[in-house]
């Protein structure tokens, strides 16, 4: 994509801020306490008119191709006529290839507005981009959306957290339809009616209480009991599943517990809304040793969550030393079958579920297949089956981490109509899927992440250096003016404290950032595991 500057800063200095506004040929300068971010607008003086005209230049030319009138009267006049000029852009920035860059600065309001203002005028609204396609549950039925109040409720849950007052806020967008305060809303995935008790539209930390919002308003719901991230709100008669948000797995654990044993109940409360607000974070407790276990993206991740439980829930916490978060697989085919016979409050469950275990593609996930012959089993039986086979997940049977990229393949069921309840499918499921993934060669799997450091020249030796001793693979080394920029790909284990080592390295003067590539075996791990266990 292209980057084309809108406003131009040109002079920066404790508070204040000038920049050349590009379209209009203003200065803006914001200066002293302006607390509605209001610069005073000013003629351009004549040693920025080069800078003007040659912004100008790079800006027309990017939007030419989108209004060549446009371009034809300002080679001819030198004059640009706005309110094309934003029209033009708008539609290049729609088409994905031009990104407009604007100047500011939050912490002093600096700037604030006019983003907002470039939100409105170059970014798509919700009629400029294509309705909200998405499935029917448990069908292939496709469902469009369109950003209409007069059509069915879909809207998507993409942010759940708590206010001052320990209230929780579940934010939401609203692609279709409306809501009322007090109206009941279906969660297709928890099969449960929710009741909206408040509305909201946020200003910062500012509630405006609503009484209806309607397709297109992002807003804030209270009261809505067992709906998490990622879920989709629709009506119960007519429902629809919006595509959820993918969230990476957690990669680092560590053991937490309070230093006052009192407030032992109080950390898993805090722990528990923690982990509501941030998918990527979990908690439990390990059934061996019964630490309190809590897990993230990072060593990062897990201090700023610590320092949150002391900050706002005033618990002081003692902290273990990271542990990596392994997954496990299975190398080769296998399977097994289940049976559940058992008779619980004087009613026979009974059942029989025959599965095959393969290897999925690496990052493939969960793929559920059934081989039954259509009808030869009832719907809800097949969905018990899929449920199961994807809660089996959770736990492999060679160090009970989550297992990864799994096929289940349904070979055979027997299933009696007086006798094959939920209980009984659903047991003869699990123990049908640990007997084939124990049988299936399991291997342990590491978190791969991508590096990227960027470090002064000077101490790029010493950088690459470390890396190569933590058997990290250099995927490339350029330049950046002053700065050297090193990206690798490195086993998470090895890059324990690399935020310290790396200060020392470069004398405080490098960085990093991370993210999850991928899981590869762990031979060496798994030779420490069975030496731990034997």
């Amino acid at each position: 994509g292209i980057f084309v500057p809108i406003l131009i800063p040109v002079r920066e200095e404790s508070g204040a801020l000038e920049a050349i506004h590009v379209v209009d040929g203003t200065l803006l300068a914001w200066r002293g306490e302006t607390p509605d971010d209001a610069p005073e607008i000013l003629p351009l003086p004549d040693a920025l008119v080069p800078k003007l005209a040659a912004a100008r230049e790079r800006l027309v030319e990017t939007i030419a191709t989108h209004d060549e009138a446009l371009f034809d009267a300002y080679l001819e006049t030198g004059r640009l006529d706005s309110a094309r000029a934003v029209a033009a852009l708008r539609r290049a920035t729609l088409g994905g290839n031009v990104h407009p860059v604007l100047a500011g600065a939050a912490l002093k309001n600096r700037g604030v507005r006019l983003l907002l203002d470039a939100v409105v005028d170059f970014l798509p609204s919700p009629l400029d981009v294509r309705p909200a396609e998405d499935t029917r549950p448990h069908s292939e039925e496709i469902v469009r959306r369109n950003p209409n109040p007069d059509l069915p409720l879909a809207a998507l849950v993409y942010k759940v957290m708590n206010d001052e007052t320990h209230n929780r806020l579940h934010y939401v967008r609203v692609y279709s339809g409306a809501i009322e305060r007090g109206a009941k809303v279906w969660n297709p995935r928890t099969q449960t009616e929710e009741r909206i008790g408040r509305l909201y539209r946020m200003r910062a930390d500012k509630k405006e209480a609503l009484e209806r919002v309607e397709a297109g308003d992002i807003v804030a719901l209270v009261g809505l009991k067992r709906t998490a991230t990622g879920d989709t709100l629709c009506p119960r008669d007519d429902e629809i599943v919006l595509e959820p948000i993918a969230f990476p797995h957690p990669v680092i654990s560590v053991a937490i517990e309070p230093k006052n044993q009192a407030d032992l109940e109080t950390l898993a409360a805090a722990l528990a809304e923690l982990a509501m607000e941030d998918p990527t974070f979990t908690t439990r407790e390990d059934p061996d040793t019964g630490q309190r276990i809590i897990s993230g993206m990072g060593e990062l991740h897990l201090e700023v969550l610590v320092e949150r439980i002391r900050r706002e829930h005033r618990i002081d916490s003692r902290v273990g030393a990271p542990q990596v978060s392994y997954r496990e697989t299975i190398t080769r085919p296998a399977e097994s079958t289940g049976r559940f016979d058992r008779e619980i409050a004087d009613k026979v469950h009974r059942a029989s579920v025959r599965l095959r275990l393969e290897p999925n593609g690496r990052n493939e996930g969960f793929a559920f297949e059934s081989k039954l012959e259509p009808g030869a089993a009832p719907a809800n039986a097949l969905r018990w089956i899929e449920e199961a086979s994807l809660a089996s997940m959770g736990a492999g049977p060679f160090a009970g981490y989550a297992f990864l990229d799994v096929r289940v393949i349904l070979l055979a069921a027997e299933l009696p109509a007086d006798a094959a309840t939920e209980i009984a499918v659903k047991g003869a499921t699990a123990e049908a899927f640990r007997l084939a993934a124990a049988a299936g060669d399991v291997v342990l799997l590491e978190p791969v992440v991508r590096l990227e450091v960027v470090a002064p020249s000077e101490f790029a030796g010493e950088v690459l250096r470390d890396l190569n001793a933590r058997h990290a693979q250099v995927t490339g080394v350029e330049s950046r003016g002053t700065n050297e920029r090193a990206g690798a790909t490195v086993a998470l284990s090895r890059l324990f404290g690399y935020a310290t080592d790396l200060r020392s390295l470069t004398r405080g003067r490098g960085i990093f950032t991370m993210e999850l590539s991928h899981f590869e075996p762990a031979r060496e791990a798994m030779e420490k595991f069975r030496g731990g266990s034997s």
